[in-house]
């Protein structure tokens, strides 16, 4: 394996450890507003994150690499708003970002798609 394969595998494990705690954060910010269908989904998305973290462990593993366990900084674990978390959820994870706050309300295309979606930011 080349070192910057090596060292990119690295970078991204630590995105998908960080999205993890991300995921989870929401999951409780959720269910203290009492959103458990929200709250159950977002522990999912953690758990998701926390399998593609171990599927990149084990690739290098099985490779002979070494795995540097990154550092995770404590995501944000309050927001103001329904409409200021579904901004965030739905960043999580995207380099490209394809979703914008305008004036209330969260639009996004998806990468290959001819649809926009909205969501009402209230």
């Amino acid at each position: 394996m080349t070192k910057d394969l090596l060292k990119g595998l690295n970078e991204h494990l630590k995105l998908e450890f960080r999205a993890s705690h991300e995921y989870l954060a929401m999951s409780i910010w959720l269910s203290e507003h009492d959103l458990p269908g929200f709250a159950t989904w977002m522990r999912k998305q953690s758990s998701d994150e926390l399998m593609h973290a171990q599927r990149i462990i084990d690739h290098l593993v099985e490779r002979d690499q070494k795995v540097a366990l990154p550092a995770v900084s404590a995501p944000p674990m309050s927001w103001k708003s329904i409409g200021e978390w579904t901004l965030l959820a739905f960043t999580i994870g995207s380099p490209r970002r394809p979703w914008k706050w305008r004036a209330g309300t969260l639009w996004g295309r998806r990468p290959g798609s001819r649809c926009i979606t909205c969501w009402a930011g209230r």
